[in-house]
């Protein structure tokens, strides 16, 4: 049977932080010794952080620290009424800040499915200093 989370598990905890004016509710998992890298995880839409709760546990087994977001708009992070703050550029800008403060300054690999995949790319892309790797499960590269 594969591993997976449970809504009230020991294995994670639920923070929020303020980035640029906004709140964001994130899910982190810690390893048991010093992690490897901090891996961030973006979900699609419509979902939650908790969507990655099959890939979590074993990312974590593995020796990673695992951040999932809820994104803009979704569960417990802000829903901001402007438009723009939906924009790539900008929600990348608070992956960017959201980064640095978890990983502290290092850099990390990010992780997006369906629209959190189109974050990813764009994020390793304006931000190329933050990001060791990244993977993307159902959304291709398009250039911009």
């Amino acid at each position: 049977m594969v591993d997976k989370l449970k809504i009230e598990d020991s294995r994670v905890t639920w923070h929020t932080t303020t980035i640029r004016h906004k709140t964001y509710h994130y899910m982190k998992a810690d390893p048991d010794n010093e992690p490897l890298a901090t891996i961030i995880l973006l979900h699609g839409f419509p979902d939650l952080a908790f969507g990655w709760r099959y890939q979590i546990p074993c990312l974590q087994s593995h020796g990673y620290q695992i951040i999932a977001p809820d994104m803009l708009g979704f569960g417990l992070t802000s829903a901001p009424c402007q438009p723009s703050s939906y924009a790539l550029r900008s929600i990348a800008e608070d992956i960017r800040d959201l980064a640095n403060l978890v990983a502290k300054d290092k850099k990390i690999i990010l992780g997006g499915h369906d629209w959190g995949g189109a974050v990813a790319w764009r994020t390793a892309l304006w931000f190329p200093d933050l990001v060791q790797g990244i993977f993307s499960v159902g959304t291709p590269f398009i250039p911009p």
